[in-house]
């Protein structure tokens, strides 16, 4: 019979001891709020420009020994992938993940929290039912925010919907081509084709004929007929600078936002404001669009778009107005499809005319008067 430290002495040799990992490697810590995977492995620790200190995650892994490997050879952290939340921690490491602006990485990890009911479950258990639920859950329950102090519910758009299924559908693209799945199940989501009808309210030729006839009467009146003749989106407005304008061939370009079209496009001038554009170059050190010097905010852009219309007694629209009218305008005269797609910064023409051609009145009214 084994003495107390015998059987001590037996137990600590049975244990297996774990291994050691390279120094530089990374770290390996164990969660202990039961969860099925407790080991986090995470890359060794570097400090950014700025002072902070990043420790990248490569992943959560039901044993020591899986994480240790999962260090050792980054290779393992896809094979052992079972949940979407594995599969958007590989993601964020791929070159596509880490080429995408700020904004889009920032909206990406807003998205999987939208998933918070499936992202942590075994994806192969995962079928097309669970998936819909939650788009459908997102669709008819919404989310809630903050109003005036109060916290109310608000309904997500779309587009907000359709991008967290195109993040579903990364996921399991990585999960496809990694043999873990063999369908893409996001290919298969439906949203709901109800889809509130656009409230247009463009400028009137009268309108826009007072704001030139006014053009010092506030010191937005110039931007927004620029904006007017441009398509350009409030955002992309207030960031216009000085060297985004080529004088020589009245051109704006550098500019856009939203889409690889709209970054990419070269925005024509139109002869109306060749004169409102150079006044503004010629009165700003950077913005074309400032006060006093200083850029504007999306939100200052607004008040003040607010105040200019209030002063010449025109009826207060959204900033986006502006927009909706240059393509009504584009399509009164007849600009040809690919000109108009180029001047929005839109991918395809459908965009265009289905967000931004409104029922132009004034070219019924024209058309009408054709009638002898």
């Amino acid at each position: 019979m084994l003495s107390f430290f015998k059987r001590k002495e037996y137990k600590m040799a049975k244990k297996k001891r774990r291994k050691r990992l390279p120094n530089g490697l990374g770290t390996i810590s164990k969660m202990k709020d039961g969860r099925y995977k407790p080991y986090v492995a995470r890359k060794a620790a570097i400090t950014l420009p700025d002072g902070t200190v990043k420790r990248d995650l490569v992943g959560t892994y039901a044993t020591y020994e899986e994480a240790y490997q999962a260090l050792i050879d980054p290779t393992v952290h896809v094979a052992n992938a079972t949940t979407l939340m594995d599969l958007f921690e590989i993601f964020k490491n791929t070159n596509e993940f880490k080429s995408l602006s700020e904004s889009t990485q920032s909206r990406y990890n807003t998205d999987i929290k939208k998933l918070t009911d499936i992202c942590y479950t075994d994806i192969q258990k995962l079928r097309y039912q669970d998936l819909q639920k939650v788009i459908d859950k997102l669709e008819n329950e919404g989310y809630q925010a903050r109003v005036n102090g109060k916290m109310v519910t608000k309904k997500y758009s779309q587009d907000v919907i359709k991008k967290t299924i195109v993040l579903i559908s990364k996921l399991y693209t990585i999960a496809v081509k990694n043999e873990i799945v063999s369908t893409n199940l996001a290919e298969l989501l439906e949203i709901s084709t109800k889809k509130k009808k656009k409230n247009f309210n463009i400028f009137t030729d009268i309108e826009i004929e007072k704001m030139f006839n006014n053009l010092d009467a506030h010191i937005m009146i110039r931007p927004i007929l620029l904006a007017i003749f441009t398509g350009l989106r409030p955002i992309e407005l207030v960031a216009l600078e000085k060297s985004h304008y080529d004088r020589k061939n009245h051109t704006l370009y550098g500019m856009g936002a939203k889409t690889e079209a709209g970054i990419s496009k070269i925005v024509v001038l139109h002869p109306r404001i060749y004169e409102i554009v150079e006044y503004l170059y010629k009165n700003s050190m950077k913005y074309l669009i400032h006060i006093d010097n200083e850029k504007l905010t999306t939100q200052r852009y607004r008040r003040q778009f607010k105040q200019a219309l209030e002063v010449l007694n025109i009826p207060v629209r959204n900033p986006y107005s502006t927009r909706d009218t240059c393509a009504a305008l584009m399509n009164r005269y007849n600009v040809d499809k690919e000109t108009i797609k180029n001047q929005m910064g839109h991918v395809s023409y459908s965009t265009t005319s289905d967000n931004y051609i409104p029922v132009d009145l004034d070219k019924n009214l024209h058309e009408i008067e054709k009638i002898q």
